[in-house]
């Protein structure tokens, strides 16, 4: 596991109220608003 890349990282956003949570994977991107 590479954990050098600091621009892919876990991240929580907050939009308008809704929790975007930005998952980051090795050649993957997964958006889930909730």
């Amino acid at each position: 596991m590479d954990d050098q890349d600091p621009v892919c990282r876990d991240r929580v956003f907050s939009f308008s109220g809704k929790t975007l949570s930005v998952l980051c994977f090795p050649n993957k991107k997964i958006y889930e608003i909730l």
